[in-house]
């Protein structure tokens, strides 16, 4: 099979005003990703969260999956703690899990993750950007590398940004938010 070539189409130049600073980005608001920015937070360091949709939880709450995992080893020895077993017990204090604590495992309403992802992510002082993709690494015109968010932009100069989704590392230090 060949492919045609279609042409191409310039993209003007947009002028954009710095919106804010941070250490730490974290692209993607699945569990990984809210643990992740709850981690660096608590850590510290200033964070930003950016997640494509509306809600937190990734496919735990798209999905609407009722069984997150074990949370313990074939010798019903609780294996998983720390952030993501507070999101449990959050969401079991809620009535929205069952946690059988002999064989550590958990049903969820994946619903109520929304609400109590999103109440620990601003506890910690994580800085939530919902509905905002990271489309491109560009250039500045001093050599800058930017994270384009199709109507924001994030300058990037270095820690580390994760990319649940794709399993993709972004190295960055520092990044500025960047909004049109």
């Amino acid at each position: 099979m060949t492919s045609k070539n279609f042409g191409s189409v310039k993209i003007p130049e947009k002028i954009l005003p710095i919106l804010d600073e941070a250490e730490v980005i974290v692209a993607g608001g699945g569990t990984a990703g809210i643990i992740a920015a709850i981690a660096a937070a608590r850590s510290g360091v200033k964070t930003i969260l950016i997640e494509k949709e509306g809600f937190l939880g990734g496919a735990l709450t798209g999905t609407y999956c009722t069984q997150p995992g074990l949370f313990g080893d074939s010798n019903e020895h609780q294996i998983i703690k720390g952030i993501g077993w507070e999101l449990i017990e959050r969401m079991e204090k809620k009535g929205a899990a069952i946690v059988n604590r002999k064989n550590w495992k958990v049903q969820i309403y994946p619903e109520a993750i929304k609400d109590i992802a999103v109440e620990m992510v601003i506890e910690s002082g994580v800085i939530l950007y919902l509905y905002s993709w990271i489309s491109d690494v560009v250039m500045d015109n001093k050599g800058k590398e930017l994270l384009d968010l199709l109507d924001k932009t994030v300058e990037v100069t270095g820690i580390i940004t994760i990319d649940e989704d794709d399993n993709k590392t972004i190295k960055v230090k520092k990044y500025k938010v960047i909004e049109d």
